[in-house]
């Protein structure tokens, strides 16, 4: 039988990934200990997958979890994924490296490729953009049911392809959608700036809202306005800017919001708003796109104050707090500057600043 090997069992990586391996024995590596040992022990858990007002459940074989990268013949797969989050590629054993087979890295930075490929001194390790909002939980009934349960939408999985992916692959895969290193470029485009950076937006305002999920944010007026705001000022930016499919470009902003709004999936607020400075870095989803939308002479008004609200964001619980929370102990500009690397006199700054000092939530 065909063997998968997922790197990181959190949302996507537990919660989507298995229903693209429905043909594969699947091997779950998490360094939490206690996860691992829990799936192994049931067996067996459940992942909920939405299809518009329906759930549909999937029972996943989770006999073979571990914590111990000792336990796994790394000789014996045939894919293998990386789903731990950008900041943790470089933690991840180097003796992932003995993998005979390709890697695909499911974060949401394309450079972790480059990471990854100098930290495990393999080369073919690719890109792969999981089109699709996966929650690390489930509703109160279904974790009843199944403590290691989550909800995810039925997402697009895109996995570059060098014309080295052999076609016996492709058939054992036929929900993953291979292409080019130029399809992908526009599709993690769309991804990056049409969904990451509103779906952020939307978490930090749901933060300072006090939602626990993310579609009850949605349900608020205000933030679904300053929502449908950012969509409209990155889409145009992205037509000036780019030579993507306008076609393809618009189809993709029009669902953006409806994704978001879709109460079946129980998205924790605090995971998405999760690493507000990582968020926040100068070529990233909200200040590149600020900087873009600039260069294409877009009024990014609601961006804007998305950014604000990511400023605002001071979950003590965040790995960033530290250093977010700084903002309250000294002037926004030098913070701007000394972690951000945008100048307060800047286009940029000053747009940041001029919301900053007329946030009203």
């Amino acid at each position: 039988m065909v063997k998968a090997l997922i790197v990181g069992a959190g949302a996507i990586g537990r919660g989507y990934v298995p229903w693209e391996l429905k043909n594969f024995e699947i091997t779950f590596f998490d360094g939490n200990d206690q996860l691992a040992t829990s799936l192994r022990e049931r067996g067996v858990y459940k992942t909920f997958m939405s299809f518009g007002d329906r759930l549909d459940v999937m029972d996943v074989d989770s006999r073979l979890a571990f914590s111990d990268l000792n336990e796994i013949d790394l000789e014996v797969f045939d894919i293998a994924f990386v789903c731990v989050g950008p900041r943790n590629v470089e933690k991840l054993p180097k003796e992932l490296g003995k993998l005979t087979c390709k890697i695909f890295s499911l974060e949401n930075d394309p450079y972790t490729v480059k990471i990854l490929q100098g930290h495990l001194g393999k080369d073919d390790i690719y890109f792969g953009v999981p089109d699709v909002i996966a929650s690390l939980t489930a509703s109160t009934e279904n974790l009843e049911l199944d403590p290691n349960a989550l909800h995810t939408e039925n997402g697009v999985l895109y996995l570059e392809d060098h014309g080295d992916i052999t076609d016996c692959l492709k058939d054992l895969t036929p929900g993953i959608h291979w292409i080019d290193l130029d399809q992908m470029k526009s599709e993690w485009d769309a991804k990056l700036y049409l969904h990451n950076t509103p779906h952020c937006i939307a978490a930090f305002y749901g933060y300072l809202f006090e939602c626990k999920y993310v579609h009850e944010a949605l349900a608020i007026e205000e933030v679904s306005i300053i929502l449908e705001g950012v969509v409209d000022e990155i889409l145009q930016m992205l037509k000036i800017l780019t030579n993507h499919d306008h076609n393809f470009m618009e189809a993709y902003a029009k669902k953006e919001i409806r994704r978001f709004s879709n109460n079946l999936l129980f998205d924790p607020v605090i995971r998405v708003a999760r690493e507000p400075i990582r968020k926040l870095q100068p070529g990233g989803r909200l200040l590149g796109a600020l900087r873009m939308c600039i260069s294409a002479g877009i009024s990014p008004v609601n961006l804007t104050k998305g950014i604000v609200a990511a400023l605002k964001y001071n979950e003590k619980n965040d790995p960033d707090y530290p250093i977010i929370n700084k903002i309250n102990n000294g002037s926004l500009g030098d913070f701007l500057s000394l972690h951000l690397g945008v100048q307060s006199d800047s286009a940029e700054g000053m747009l940041i600043q001029k919301a900053y000092e007329e946030y009203d939530v």
